[in-house]
């Protein structure tokens, strides 16, 4: 069984990769020539790719307009939380909200150090807004930050502080928020793989001439140089599309291919 296990599991790494398993499954299939070892492998085959345990989302919350176990499957998880039985994307087709609340420690660092400024600048209690007031008087055009983000000098630094998100920085010689929100926006799953973070920064630069595939969309990508770059740029583009239902536009929110504007 323990060879059997192996070999299921290699098979699933080369499915898992997109590699042909035609020929691992085809050895599997000789090597159990009896009739019920190939039924046992037939039925073990099948499971994989399949989930095999419950996981929770530290901050998904599903909402729903009354108890919970009325409209969906329910499990207690370990950690002693309800959560449904679905997937996100069966949940939302049950008609139920998912949104996520994560908390973010960088956000209870910089209230500390706020609290701490105030604390150190008046001996009596603070108002409530002090905190708030400190951050916004952050410039946002401070020379120093400029200098750090343009070298990828952010460790520490939430969100940016990855070695491909420092070299990100690096490229596009990030100087000020609008730089650094490109950055985050660039250094995705979809930008990455589809060729659209090289295109950006060759543009962004100056090295390439922006190009539109239509006339129409020059207003609506002329910030990014003509790259599909923001989910809102996703909407409006999807927005002019003749005849485009706004659950088939939030569909396409994830979708930045070339294929967008096909028709359905």
């Amino acid at each position: 069984m323990h060879f059997w296990a192996s070999w299921l599991k290699t098979a699933a790494v080369k499915l898992a990769a997109g590699q042909d398993v035609e020929a691992t499954l085809a050895i599997g299939a000789a090597l159990l020539a009896p009739r019920s070892r190939r039924k046992l492998y037939r039925d073990a085959a099948a499971l994989i790719g399949l989930p095999h345990h419950l996981s929770v989302h530290p901050g998904g919350m599903v909402i729903s307009p009354g108890p919970m176990h009325n409209l969906v499957p329910t499990i207690m998880a370990a950690k002693g939380v309800l959560t449904t039985q679905f997937d996100l994307e069966s949940v939302e087709q049950m008609g139920l909200v998912k949104i996520d609340l994560l908390g973010i420690r960088g956000l209870t660092v910089l209230g500390d150090v706020a609290e701490s400024i105030v604390a150190a600048q008046s001996s009596s209690p603070p108002a409530p807004t002090a905190r708030l007031a400190i951050l916004e008087a952050i410039p946002q055009d401070d020379p120093t930050v400029s200098a750090l983000l343009q070298r990828g000098g952010t460790i520490g630094c939430f969100q940016i502080e990855s070695p491909g998100m420092r070299a990100t920085l690096r490229e596009i010689h990030a100087a000020n928020i609008d730089d650094l929100m490109v950055a985050l926006a660039l250094y995705r799953p979809g930008p990455l793989t589809g060729g659209l973070k090289d295109a950006f920064v060759r543009r962004h630069l100056g090295r390439e001439t922006p190009a539109y595939q239509h006339p129409a969309l020059q207003p609506l990508l002329a910030d990014t140089y003509g790259v599909i770059l923001y989910q809102e740029q996703v909407l409006r583009i999807a927005h002019f599309k003749p005849g485009a239902l706004v659950i088939n536009i939030s569909l396409r929110r994830g979708d930045k291919s070339g294929g967008l504007l096909d028709a359905d």
